[in-house]
């Protein structure tokens, strides 16, 4: 009696311990996710797409006439805003938050259920409770995971696909059908994002080298990407999204390499890696000495190795994605979005390396807790000033808090990156500029109004029954095979004029000043007066707009002239954009469309868009 009573006195405490741990760790991310939610300007698109879904006029930009183009990465993200929006009529701006949080929670719970079957030494079975704890605490309170629970984007799902997955390959999910469940979890990562065609082959890999007849029939789930890709084939005539084509531009390792820097530093990846490359280094030790022992320990270490394959295909497909956004891409045009998902992936991991460097439970926590709370300082002096933060770090750590602002200054300036409170000033700056979504839903699509622009999200989104061309080239196919230009240059002449007008050297351009310009040091342009050119010079010049001419002004100029830029690297060929006769502009704080002379019609645009493509394609 008094042995039953003790097992059910220790599992109603393990119980409690375990429902105060959810509790804490589900108030946690809550509050992380409502203090940091916020919107993209690329989210807006999304909700674009699923805008026209609702209408009937299918996942496009443009409605028809115009030639369907899949400008959003996501169609899993796209179809769920679409649902949600079509079964409860919560429009995706307001949806898209409340699905990121509970895709985030989804997460939570899958790290929750491995942790509680992921191997420890019987030393430290004891503390399993205690090393949960601490690494969904870790998880749940870090600013990047955190940050990307909401935006907009579909980071969120991808990030509980890609835990998924990886979770099933190393055996802790999935135990009863392990080749559907991972076939299963690779479907959904790559119908969230084509990055998943990773996972894919992996999964491929992983159930070929397994054994039975029956098990490739544990890859029927795989049959969602086929169709998926043919749909797209047959609909938009590319295997690929449109973005795929539009941001893939020249390899850009040096843009990735800083983006890696700036995430370990920030998100305190270094302690991370510090633990997992001692770990590995003991491991190999010890595997090499048993390979080259005597051959029943070379035979059990072969064998270990073989049933470790999961794990290597795990590394692989992690390892593999961060390479390719790191070197080919150059990182992402959002703060941390494309690692977000190796905070939960390595914050996990660490449970299990701590057990095997630790012995005992009070040292397997401490280190724990180092590899966790390793990101915090930062994350706190970036909560609510993403500024320079050299200044205020300690007198030791200054030189490699100026390397990081350094880094910080060159991403921002090529449009890598951009914070969260960046986006949330742009969003804020569109919503103004262009209006609400009721203004905009006045004007007809009948007469095929046309409008032009380079932000496309908050401004597609205002005018849902407006064609919106983008000239950057995200939702339109011709711009997004266009070659692109390398910069203009000239950033060093354009420099030196500036100085050369300085006279007094104040670092500013004074009227008389800028009249000078065409005294000798310019050329006045042919046909046009000096009053004219010395305001055309004026507004050249004046790249914030605020009315001074100031040295800043020319330095970022000459930046802007001379270097890469994150996702505005493409541009419309010449005469590409006069086609679309647009008609439609804000005047006044409201919407003008000009009735066009001869009208536009539906024939003629179909003809046009046609031949560019045929022309593109020819090149």
């Amino acid at each position: 009696m008094t042995d039953r009573s003790t097992i059910t006195s220790g599992r109603e405490t393990r119980l409690g311990w375990q429902i105060a741990v959810a509790a804490l760790v589900l108030i946690t991310v809550v509050a992380m996710w409502w203090s940091l939610r916020f919107l993209t300007d690329d989210a807006f698109i999304y909700f674009r797409y699923a805008s026209n879904a609702l209408h009937g006029r299918g996942l496009t930009w443009n409605p028809a006439p115009f030639q369907p183009v899949e400008g959003c990465t996501s169609f899993a993200w796209t179809i769920l805003l679409w649902c949600v929006w079509e079964v409860t009529g919560v429009e995706p701006p307001v949806s898209c938050h409340w699905a990121g949080l509970a895709f985030g929670l989804g997460t939570l719970g899958l790290l929750w259920i491995a942790l509680g079957r992921v191997w420890l030494p019987v030393k430290l079975e004891s503390a399993r409770q205690l090393l949960r704890a601490v690494a969904l605490l870790g998880i749940a309170g870090n600013r990047v995971f955190a940050t990307w629970l909401s935006s907009g984007l579909d980071t969120a799902v991808f990030m509980f696909t890609v835990c998924w997955w990886v979770l099933t390959a190393v055996g802790l999910l999935g135990r009863r059908f392990p080749n559907a469940m991972l076939a299963a979890a690779a479907t959904a990562m790559t119908l969230t994002r084509p990055d998943g065609i990773l996972a894919l082959a992996a999964t491929v890999v992983l159930i070929a080298s397994g054994t039975g007849r029956r098990r490739w029939l544990g890859l029927w789930p795989m049959s969602g990407v086929v169709a998926l890709f043919v749909w797209r084939r047959v609909t938009y005539g590319e295997w690929l999204p449109n973005p795929f084509y539009a941001k893939a531009a020249a390899p850009w390792p040096e843009a990735g390499l800083r983006y890696g820097f700036c995430f370990a530093f920030e998100n305190g990846t270094w302690a991370w890696l510090l633990v997992a490359l001692t770990f590995c280094a003991i491991s190999l030790v010890s595997v090499a000495l048993a390979l080259s022992g005597p051959v029943a320990g070379a035979s059990a270490a072969r064998s270990r190795l073989w049933q470790a394959r999961g794990c290597l295909a795990a590394v692989s497909v992690v390892v593999g994605h961060w390479a390719y956004y790191t070197f080919r891409i150059g990182g992402d045009h959002f703060e941390y979005r494309v690692y977000a998902h190796l905070v939960p992936v390595t914050l996990f991991a660490a449970v299990p390396i701590a057990a095997r460097l630790c012995t005992r439970p009070v040292a397997a926590a401490l280190l724990l807790a180092f590899v966790v709370l390793a990101p915090q300082p930062i994350a706190l002096l970036q909560w609510h000033d993403p500024g320079p933060i050299a200044p205020r770090l300690p007198t030791i750590l200054q030189p490699l808090g100026a390397e990081f602002d350094a880094q910080q200054k060159w991403l921002g300036e090529h449009f890598i990156g951009w914070r969260r409170q960046t986006m949330v000033r742009s969003v804020e700056l569109f919503v103004q500029q262009y209006g609400t979504r009721a203004e905009g839903e006045r004007i007809s699509f009948d007469d095929r109004p046309v409008v032009i622009g380079a932000a496309m999200g908050v401004l597609g989104w205002v005018l849902p029954h407006v064609a919106v061309i983008d000239s950057l080239g995200l939702n339109d196919w011709v711009i997004a095979r266009t070659p692109v230009q390398p910069p203009p240059g000239g950033g060093d002449a354009l420099l030196a004029l500036f100085d050369r007008l300085d006279r007094d050297g104040d670092g500013k351009l004074a009227e008389a000043e800028l009249q000078s310009a065409f005294d000798g040091v310019l050329p006045l342009p042919a046909g046009s007066s000096r009053d004219v050119a010395v305001q055309q010079l004026r507004k050249d010049l004046d790249c914030d707009g605020d009315g001074e001419l100031t040295r800043r002004d020319a330095l970022r100029l000459k930046i802007d002239r001379e270097s890469r830029k994150m996702a505005h690297e493409r541009s419309a060929p010449p005469g590409y954009l006069e086609g679309f006769r647009a008609n439609v502009h804000r005047e006044s704080g409201r919407w003008v469309v000009t009735p066009r002379s001869p009208p536009l019609s539906d024939a003629e645009l179909t003809a046009y868009e046609l031949a560019w493509r045929v022309k593109v394609r020819g090149r």
